[in-house]
């Protein structure tokens, strides 16, 4: 006989399970690549978790030239891909209603993460203000100089979005530099 203790433990170890079981979507159908960093899967956005590749539009400087690391970014995904299926699983939504989540292919018996791929490969920086769990990925790319850290700049995808397009003299830098000034003219008399 169990004991009661025992009983218990069993009871809350299977309903954990129920519980996770429940709350993870899994996302199955006809894919679109919407950007490196985004999915469409029927009807459904899935927005990687932990990841921020360049936006479609974005440039980045590569070989002293200018070339669209956003598109490259995309292709390479899709390269990547192939005519695999990919899967999503996640629980929680961002502010624009797309489930965030990571997203996998499964090749030769082996489930691949696409969110781990992009980071590793270059092609996305781990977006760490939401999940640290690419950091490693990124450490390894950046050292390696695979993908974006292959080129002499590129811009993080946030900076890019939030409008800080290579706006070298901002205004908080142009006040900085005015205080500068001051306090070395202050001394100086």
């Amino acid at each position: 006989m169990i004991a009661k203790k025992q009983y218990l433990k069993l009871i809350k170890y299977f309903a954990a399970l129920v519980i996770a079981a429940c709350c993870t979507n899994v996302i199955r159908g006809v894919v679109k690549l919407v950007d490196a960093d985004t999915v469409r899967i029927g009807t459904e956005k899935v927005r990687f978790l932990g990841v921020d590749a360049p936006e479609s539009k974005q440039t980045c400087r590569c070989g002293g030239q200018t070339v669209p690391c956003g598109q490259q970014a995309t292709e390479a995904l899709r390269k990547f891909v192939g005519a695999e299926k990919i899967f999503c699983e996640g629980d929680e939504r961002d502010r624009y209603g797309r489930l965030i989540g990571e997203c996998f292919i499964r090749r030769d018996g082996e489930k691949i993460s696409l969110n781990s791929w992009l980071v590793a490969n270059g092609w996305a920086v781990a977006y760490v203000s939401y999940s640290k769990k690419f950091a490693g990925d990124e450490a390894a790319a950046k050292a390696e100089k695979r993908g974006l850290w292959a080129c002499e700049s590129f811009q993080n995808p946030a900076e890019f979005r939030h409008g800080k397009r290579n706006r070298p003299n901002t205004g908080a830098k142009k006040r900085k530099q005015a205080k500068a000034r001051r306090k070395r003219s202050a001394t100086a008399d």
